[in-house]
């Protein structure tokens, strides 16, 4: 406002007569006053100290600025949301929490109450109350005088909040806190409620979360049932352990949903400002590894602080895990061909198809590092379709230039985090059909855990695929309490035996028993038998008078490139006499 009040209330408009009245209110109040138009525009300002206690800026400076310049970049859009509702409705209110931009840099917490008073003769105008928002307190929502104002960002929002964070901390002496959070089971809750009940159950955690928050925090939901917190001010270990405790009293609750009772609990890994961070992935990585030392439960129950010394055992992990993600790309993987031998022919039948990453620098790297990685990323879900696609056209090829009676099959294994793409069945059909390979010549293998962490899908997925032809193989029989459960569930047509029962055979009768009685129970109910890690004549030979059908193991050769299997097949061997 450029010019000096006229004490002279009839000769000014209606607005300036609301100015006085505010200005005259006001005086002395922590609260600024605004008057706007319909189209945001600022009429009017309370002139008092709060404008520069809260922002460093005179009343006259902020007069001369577009209103939304100062807000911050993620909260501009529900400002606008917010100011357009209120606007469009005569009489109407909205309390609204965001960020606005102190003249010294820093983003400051304040909550307005905005009502229409567009249509009253005296003010004619969109009142707007603000006030700053104390440290520990929590403002109010666009609804209700006791719902906080923070959104709830996705993955890239939380990562510019983090970064935000990293610079103010590297100019001053700024804290901060990230919290990674995750429900336990959730799978499990999604497979036994269904879909609606998860998301009834992910909108309530993330509720409870928001009630928590202080001004300046800033939550995520990133995906499933992980969320993730940014604790503004908080660099204390000790102090962001007992906010992981509060957060996991709230959300590992009881949860009422659609007349379901859901238990939750939840695990926390934290990272703090401390390590002096540069970069907002490093943050998110070591709060995430603190996450996964927490469900290791090596750490207070459930939740875990990142240490130096953690991130020196997890390095080459955390390595691996980045390059990963490119290797799919750079063409830095290959299938690679295990023989599956007919033990009355002792002849290969067939393969079954391993993924194997051959890294430009470090040479092939074992799938016992490698596959937990994409497990725990979910490339394993990509990583499987690219395997089953390649396999299929390799089979393709060989039958054709091997024209074997009966023709060479595919084993290719399924992991469970596969079974949780809805459209499984459709990607393996339409693989089949793209490369045009017999889909009663390939054999999907499950492992239990499948079946125990996602039993609906997989149900579903082997009952589709069977009647379009697919064959079914149980893996690694004789490891799990529940094999033998198991074998009720689905339709299998094969059973693996696991190695550790087969290499025990010659030496201990109880494992020889054991193995003739899973046979015997495999051909009760029509499946074939293959003997998994076979490394001998003697136990091959076992094996057959067991009438066990196929066997594969290094006694047959050990998983090869695609030019070294079809060498095998070109020379038609025959192993042991």
């Amino acid at each position: 406002m450029t010019e000096d009040l006229d004490p002279d209330a009839s000769e000014l408009s209606p607005l300036r007569i609301a100015g006085s009245w505010i200005q005259a209110l006001t005086d002395g109040s922590k609260e600024v006053v605004a008057l706007l138009d319909d189209d945001g525009g600022v009429q009017y300002l309370s002139v008092s100290g709060a404008v520069q206690n809260m922002l460093g800026y005179d009343a006259l400076d902020l007069m001369s600025m577009n209103p939304t310049e100062l807000v911050h970049p993620l909260d501009i859009a529900r400002v606008r949301e917010a100011f357009a509702a209120v606007a469009s409705h005569p009489g109407g209110r909205i309390t609204l929490g965001y960020r606005v931009r102190h003249r010294l840099g820093h983003y400051v917490s304040l909550e307005s109450t905005a009502v229409n008073r567009l249509r009253n003769e005296i003010v004619g105008a969109i009142v707007v109350h603000t006030r700053e928002i104390p440290h520990g307190h929590t403002a109010a929502g666009p609804n209700s005088s006791a719902a906080p104002p923070a959104p709830i960002d996705d993955e890239e929002a939380f990562v510019v909040s983090i970064d935000e964070a990293i610079a103010k901390a590297t100019a001053d002496a700024y804290r901060f806190s990230v919290m990674v959070l995750e429900l336990e089971r959730w799978d499990q809750i999604v497979q036994a409620y269904g879909d609606a009940v998860g998301a009834s159950v992910l909108r309530l955690v993330g509720r409870r979360l928001v009630a928590l928050l202080r001004p300046g925090d800033r939550l995520a939901h990133f995906d499933q049932g992980r969320f993730a917190i940014l604790l503004d001010g908080v660099g204390d270990r000790t102090l962001a352990e007992r906010i992981a405790v509060r957060v996991q009293r709230t959300v590992g609750n009881r949860f009422s949903v659609k007349g379901q009772d859901v238990l939750s609990s939840v695990v926390v890994g934290i990272a703090t400002s401390e390590r002096r961070y540069e970069r907002a992935d490093d943050v998110l990585r070591d709060a995430v590894l603190a996450m996964v030392k927490a469900k290791g439960g090596d750490a207070s129950p459930g939740r875990a602080v990142y240490r130096t010394y953690f991130q020196v055992q997890k390095t080459r992990h955390m390595s691996l895990m980045t390059e990963l993600h490119n290797a799919l790309g750079r063409n830095e993987f290959r299938v690679h061909y295990l023989p599956i031998v007919s033990l009355a022919t002792r002849t290969v039948t067939g393969f079954e198809a391993l993924a194997r990453w051959h890294h430009p620098e470090r040479g092939v790297i074992s799938p016992d590092l490698f596959i937990p990685i994409a497990e725990e990323t979910g490339l394993i879900v990509r990583l499987g379709r690219w395997v089953l696609l390649e396999a299929c056209r390799q089979m393709v090829d060989w039958q054709r230039r091997y024209a074997l009676d009966p023709p060479l099959t595919l084993s290719v294994n399924l992991s469970p985090k596969q079974f949780s793409e809805f459209d499984l069945d459709e990607q393996v059909e339409a693989i089949l059909e793209d490369t045009a390979f017999d889909a009663s010549c390939l054999t999907l293998e499950i492992g239990e855990r499948a079946l125990l962490e996602n039993r609906e899908a997989v149900t579903d997925t082997v009952r589709r695929l069977k009647a379009r032809g697919v064959k079914f193989s149980l893996d690694n029989f004789g490891t799990g309490a529940s094999s033998l459960t198991q074998l009720r569930e689905l339709p299998y047509d094969r059973l693996k035996i696991d190695r550790s029962l087969t290499a025990k055979m010659q030496d201990d009768e109880s494992s020889r028993d054991l193995v003739q009685g899973i046979v015997g129970l495999a051909h009760h109910l029509s499946m074939e038998v293959v003997g998994e890690g076979v490394e001998t004549p003697g136990q091959a030979a076992q094996l057959s008078q067991l009438w066990c059908e196929y066997a594969q193991g290094y006694l047959f050769g050990k998983a090869m490139d695609a030019d070294a299997a079809g060498g095998l097949i070109a020379s038609y061997p025959r192993w042991w006499s």
